[in-house]
């Protein structure tokens, strides 16, 4: 249909113009024009109904014309724009040529004709240089008022069989069928390209097929701005394997960086145990959580940072904790060592040598547990250790001569009261020990080692000699051991 406000072709049964939106109320079916000469033999035929008219119409000039988009031939009637020759036309839109000629928009006559289509004219400017082959017409049928191509003029005419490129082409593309296969080669509805499909468009109010360029919907006139692309509905099973398959990804790109960063870490904390960096391998042990061995390396280093600190117990505890681990159990031996030997220096300061002797003995073999033994063992000179100022006398004295190579250890009491003590080193005698008359209880007592005023021979719990004897004024009680 024609609209009669642009005059723009429309598809039958339109009720809008696809240009100018006019209704088609108003609108009527265009009529193809007639010649006044047309034989009555000559079948008359109106413009195609289901498709656009392309042609544009020319006036017959007395000879052949040499018009911007063709050249005058040098065979019959090139072009269906020129002059009108002594015979009737059959075509509405074109001069008469020599004999019936036939154009796209019309039914085949009652012969085939093998009139040229054209010969090569000059450069058009409009339309761009057409070189056209002088071979036969087609058969007329083959441009019925049904056919989808335009050979007119106004847009360039074929120049080669159907489907090929056409170089003359105001659009540069062959000349491909206008309805039907998806495909639009009329500049009214949106001027693609020869042979380009033109996108669908679907009215966003009626849902109806909008062709490409249209302004409006031609069902219900709604506004082609509202005119949506039809998308194609995706198989949720597809859409569901993609999400699992980009999910997997992830998962395995997260799992294999999350191996690289451990595997790394790992080795930093190894590397940091072997260098006794004992602190920064827990640290990193402990981060890395159930990675390989990593939680009993992280207590293995944290048990090594307690036994540097000093804290011999806790660390202890902690390698009996690891049990079979690595050298757990020698580090949880060497710790419960450690302890006792540091006790032992806390005796041996405090010059408690026959308590630090014992530990430092029984660590033989432990560090130098051997040397602070020995360090324990004291020579002592002969002298009085104690001496109660109560029973000083000038009048009364004692005293010994030890020729043994040992050493002696002498007390005397007054009841319970310690009134008197010495010690004689090895092969010495003791100075007169002044010492108030009275009766006395002597203890005696040697050993193979003194540790000391304090402790003296250790355990001193047995004398090796008790004897009461009297102190006579004016007189020197004297021992001698042999």
């Amino acid at each position: 249909m024609k609209c009669n406000n642009c005059g723009t072709e429309n598809l039958d049964g339109a009720r809008f113009c696809v240009k100018c939106g006019t209704t088609f109320d108003n609108a009527v079916a265009p009529v193809a024009p007639q010649p006044e000469s047309m034989s009555a033999a000559t079948p008359q035929y109106s413009a195609p109904m289901s498709q656009p008219q392309m042609a544009s119409t020319y006036s017959a000039p007395a000879q052949p014309q040499t018009t911007p988009a063709y050249s005058a031939p040098a065979q019959p009637q090139t072009t269906p724009a020129y002059s009108a020759p002594a015979q009737p036309q059959t075509t509405p839109a074109y001069g008469a040529s020599a004999q019936p000629q036939t154009t796209p928009a019309y039914s085949a006559p009652a012969q085939p004709q093998t009139t040229p289509v054209y010969s090569a004219p000059a450069q058009t400017p409009s339309y761009g240089a057409a070189s056209y082959a002088t071979q036969p017409q087609q058969d007329a049928n083959t441009y019925s008022a049904a056919s989808p191509y335009d050979t007119t003029s106004a847009y360039g005419a074929p120049s080669a069989p159907y489907g090929t490129a056409d170089a003359t082409s105001q659009y540069g593309a062959s000349a491909t069928p206008a309805y039907g296969n998806g495909y639009d080669t009329t500049p009214g509805y949106g001027g693609m390209p020869y042979g380009a499909p033109a996108p669908a468009r679907i009215c966003g109010n009626c849902k109806s097929t909008i062709p490409d360029g249209a302004f409006q919907c031609q069902v219900c006139g709604a506004p082609a701005t509202l005119a949506v692309s039809p998308q194609k509905k995706k198989s949720p099973v597809g859409m569901i394997v993609g999400i699992i398959g980009g999910v997997l990804a992830v998962v395995i790109a997260v799992v294999v960086g999350l191996s690289v960063y451990r595997s790394s870490q790992y080795e930093k904390g190894m590397t940091a145990l072997e260098n006794a960096s004992y602190s920064e391998a827990y640290e990193i042990f402990d981060k890395l959580g159930s990675y390989e061995e990593a939680e009993k390396l992280a207590a293995y280093s944290n048990a090594q940072a307690l036994l540097e600190s000093g804290k011999y117990a806790d660390a202890q505890a902690a390698f009996e904790k690891l049990g079979s681990f690595r050298d757990s159990a020698d580090m949880a031996a060497y710790c419960a060592n450690f302890a006792l030997y540091d006790e032992a220096n806390g005796y041996f300061n405090n010059g408690e040598f026959y308590k630090a002797w014992l530990i430092f003995s029984d660590l033989s073999g432990f560090e130098d547990s051997y040397d602070r033994a020995e360090a324990c063992v004291q020579t002592p000179p002969t002298k009085i250790i104690e001496q109660n100022p109560s029973y000083v006398s000038e009048n009364a004295g004692t005293g010994a001569v030890n020729n043994s190579t040992k050493t002696y250890y002498f007390e005397y009491y007054d009841g319970d009261v310690l009134a008197l003590s010495f010690v004689v080193a090895p092969l010495s005698t003791t100075k007169l020990l002044g010492i108030k008359p009275g009766l006395y209880t002597i203890k005696v007592y040697t050993g193979p080692f003194w540790f000391g005023d304090a402790d003296k021979f250790g355990d001193m719990s047995t004398p090796v000699h008790t004897e009461s004897i009297e102190i006579p004024e004016y007189d020197v009680y004297a021992w001698e051991i042999s």
